[in-house]
C-alpha cells in the first residue's frame, strides 16, 4: 500500500527547513518540487530537505531533488539535506549521485549551521 507523502515547512534561524516523509515517487513528485519551490523566497539563502521520515523514493524522487538544486543554483541558493545514515533511501541516492551533489547532514541543525558558516 502506498503511503502518501506528506510535506511540512518550519523555519529555523530564518532558513526554510521542508519536512518530507512517505513516499516519494511518480504520482506526487512534481507536486512537491513545486511546493519545495515555493517555499523558498527571494531573501532565503538556502532550503534545508529533511528525507529522514522518507519511506520509498523512486527515480521521479531522485529528479525532483536534482531539479530542484538546479532551480535553487540559478537563483543562487543553496539545498542541504537532512538523512541519517540508517535512512531506507539512503542507498537510491548514493547510487544515483545526489549525495556526491548536494549536501548531506546528519540533522537540521548542522545544516543550519553549515549554511550560516558558508554565508
Amino acid at each position: 500500500m502506498i503511503e502518501p507523502a506528506d510535506l511540512r515547512f518550519d523555519r529555523l534561524d530564518g532558513i526554510p527547513i521542508a519536512r518530507l516523509s512517505g513516499e516519494v515517487e511518480l504520482s506526487n513528485a512534481a507536486g512537491l518540487r513545486r511546493a519545495l519551490i515555493d517555499s523558498v523566497s527571494n531573501e532565503d539563502s538556502a532550503l534545508v530537505i529533511d528525507l529522514d521520515g522518507v519511506t520509498y523514493l523512486d527515480s521521479a524522487g531522485i529528479r525532483m531533488l536534482f531539479t530542484l538544486q538546479r532551480k535553487l543554483t540559478d537563483r543562487r541558493q543553496r539545498l542541504a539535506i537532512v538523512l541519517a545514515a540508517h535512512s531506507p533511501v539512503r542507498r537510491s541516492l548514493e547510487l544515483s549521485g545526489v549525495l556526491a551533489t548536494i549536501p548531506v547532514f546528519e540533522t537540521t541543525s548542522e545544516a543550519r549551521l553549515r549554511d550560516s558558516v558558508d554565508t
